[in-house]
């Protein structure tokens, strides 16, 4: 039997609202500043209670689609309306590229006003300024960092206690962004964890990362031993698992 852990990283982390569909909600800084007011380097539920943050991250925390368009069609470049109650409108985009979906402009909506939302929204596009901007994407990357770097030990330490729960009880998770199973078998009151692993594409450090959390020491490589299957069963290298043990304390 296989039992499921799942990690979290939380609803609003840093300047994103992590979607239960698995990609970053964001504001540009231009819309923070010029349509919120808001501080473009603080955290996004610092405004959360704004009606079309609750609107962008409710409607869109399964489903990154939307039905009428800011401007004319352009591919994966349409920008869409976010529309939340009588009064208030978001132009939002999907960047499938860098797996965020972006709130980029709002404003009031009252039909045939000079500052109603959907002229405004033209007026940016028309400047080229309502996409995200290169400032955008760093900060995006830098939060993404940030939270890979808190979650791993979290994430770890949750499926090591959880496997240790449960001994020769297959345990499966995530640790940070990479899917794991995890085994730990005890023989003679010594408890052995297994581990089987997929860090696509390979990054030496994110695995040295992976296998500290899962059982801390002062020389990852003295501590962990590859292996070719778990006791559960035998690792899917033709998937891209690695598999490896060590003995806990």
């Amino acid at each position: 039997m296989t039992v499921e852990v799942r990690g979290g990283l939380g609803d609003f982390n840093r300047r994103s609202f992590v979607a239960a569909a698995g990609y970053d909600i964001r504001v540009t800084a231009r819309c923070m500043v010029e349509d919120l007011a808001a501080d473009p380097t603080g955290q996004l539920e610092d405004i959360a209670k704004h009606p079309i943050i609750r609107g962008l991250c409710g409607k869109h925390d399964l489903d990154p689609s939307f039905v009428d368009s800011v401007g004319p069609a352009a591919g994966e470049e349409t920008l869409g309306v976010l529309q939340f109650g009588d009064d208030h409108r978001g132009a939002v985009w999907h960047d499938k590229r860098n797996n965020a979906f972006w709130l980029c402009a709002y404003r009031w909506h009252r039909s045939g006003t000079p500052d109603d939302a959907f002229p405004y929204f033209e007026r940016l596009l028309a400047d080229d300024r309502i996409y995200p901007d290169d400032l955008d994407r760093i900060m995006l990357y830098r939060d993404r960092a940030e939270r890979l770097i808190d979650a791993i030990p979290q994430d770890g330490g949750r499926l090591r206690m959880s496997a240790l729960a449960s001994p020769s009880r297959e345990i499966s998770g995530s640790i940070g962004p990479f899917p794991a199973r995890v085994v730990v078998v005890e023989v003679d009151g010594l408890h052995e964890l297994y581990v089987a692993l997929k860090i696509v594409p390979f990054d030496v450090n994110q695995l040295d990362a992976v296998l500290l959390a899962l059982c801390p020491s002062a020389d990852v490589w003295q501590a962990w031993r590859p292996v070719v299957e778990l006791p559960t069963g035998r690792v899917d290298v033709a998937r891209g698992e690695l598999a490896y043990s060590c003995l806990l304390d």
